[in-house]
């Protein structure tokens, strides 16, 4: 290549970026910046459909037996601590509960 074309090719180069530096080209570099990122894969967390069912209200059920359980542990405690009239009464609002401790007693 002549000397003369490659003064003419680097002119040129020189002209064109003296021109883009007027232009505001941020929002199209980082569009093409964008399209390079490394984008994080979402975490979906697993969904066990069996302990948590919502009913109608959006309020999450507990099963029966967890609701027995913690009917029972509450049970024993108001008898460690003397609280008679809280095992009476625990007693009259579950009366269903009670039908094994009956047969014991």
């Amino acid at each position: 290549m002549e000397p003369e074309i490659i003064l003419r090719f680097a002119a040129v180069g020189i002209a064109a970026l003296l021109l883009l530096t007027n232009f505001n080209l941020s929002e199209y570099w980082g569009a093409i910046k964008g399209w390079f990122k490394k984008r994080p894969k979402p975490i979906i967390a697993p969904v066990d459909d069996k302990d948590d069912k919502d009913d109608e209200d959006g309020v999450a059920e507990k099963p029966f037996l967890e609701i027995i359980d913690l009917w029972y542990s509450l049970r024993e405690k108001c008898t460690e601590e003397g609280l008679d009239q809280a095992v009476e009464k625990l007693d009259e609002v579950f009366p269903l509960f009670n039908a094994g401790d009956e047969d014991n007693v």
